[in-house]
């Protein structure tokens, strides 16, 4: 079976362009359910074997493509006050919708008279046209414009398992999922790298990837820390010594470096499920893998 839908979306956060303010949105699925094929029939255990699969694109409105405008008041002696605005980033007329084309490809198995139930799915997400903020040259009029340039790409899997039965008046069910996503910026055009401050976006890494000082244990003594590169006047035994990363002797912001991903990574949960006549007993875990 396949499914197709289509529709526009506007904005009149846009230019006037119908190209730029409208987008249009759709999307198309199909499963297959292997298990009616005549192939399929006559193998006793198997219940369910789908495949099912789906493409869209989606847009979205970035707050970024509004021109900023900074409201002050001011007043002097015998003079009232008034309001005065200033234009902090420059509009552009060019802007298009962001937009995320997304691809998922799952199959479901279900297996010994439906006692037990696997599903695994893999999805891959892509960003295009991302609303990013680029510097200009003041003598615009502002220091800023944003611009469609940048891209964010996501691609993941999830595995769930499940079992129940009964057996006279007890029953049972345990079921465990296990999932991953992993994030990567494929562009910024010329507006990056961006750093924060403890966060670090460049092309080729995760999203404000953790960006800081790169820690090598603790001083051991007060002669460690004379002999090693300066961080501060208070620094003691005990404290963490980091990592001169430039090697000029010391410890300052020039230091800081990616740290690692901000996203967990194999999120993993369990649940079971135990009832005996009126009496039922539920727990559930779950966890972080790295």
């Amino acid at each position: 079976s396949f499914n197709f839908n289509i529709r526009a979306d506007g904005s009149n956060q846009f230019g006037k362009d119908i190209s730029t303010r409208f987008l249009p949105i759709w999307s198309i699925s199909g499963r297959w359910n292997a298990h009616e094929e005549l192939f399929l029939q006559n193998v006793k255990w198997l219940e369910v074997l789908a495949v099912r699969g789906s493409f869209g694109i989606q847009g979205n409105v970035n707050e970024e493509q509004v021109p900023d405008m900074i409201l002050t008041m001011g007043g002097m002696d015998n003079i009232s006050e008034e309001y005065s605005s200033t234009l902090y980033k420059v509009p552009n007329d060019h802007l298009k919708w962001e937009k995320t084309q997304s691809y998922n490809l799952g199959i479901n198995l279900v297996v010994l008279r439906g006692l037990l139930d696997v599903t695994l799915e893999g999805y891959k997400k892509t960003g295009k046209n991302m609303i990013v903020t680029k510097e200009i040259t003041s003598t615009n009029g502002a220091s800023r414009v944003a611009i469609n340039r940048g891209s964010l790409r996501n691609k993941g899997w999830e595995l769930s398992l499940g079992w129940s039965d009964r057996v006279n008046d007890f029953g049972y069910s345990i079921s465990a999922n296990l999932s991953d996503n992993r994030s990567k910026v494929v562009d910024l055009g010329d507006t990056g790298p961006w750093k924060g401050s403890n966060t670090y976006t460049e092309v080729g890494l995760p999203f404000n990837s953790i960006y800081g000082y790169e820690s090598m244990g603790l001083f051991q003594s007060d002669k460690e820390v004379a002999d090693a590169p300066f961080q501060n006047s208070k620094t003691g035994a005990g404290d963490i010594r980091y990592k001169d990363q430039n090697g000029d002797n010391k410890i300052d912001a020039n230091d800081r470096v990616v740290l690692g991903d901000p996203n967990p990574h194999f999120l993993y949960g369990l649940n079971l499920s135990l009832d005996y006549k009126n009496f039922d007993l539920g727990m559930f875990f779950q966890g972080v893998g790295q």
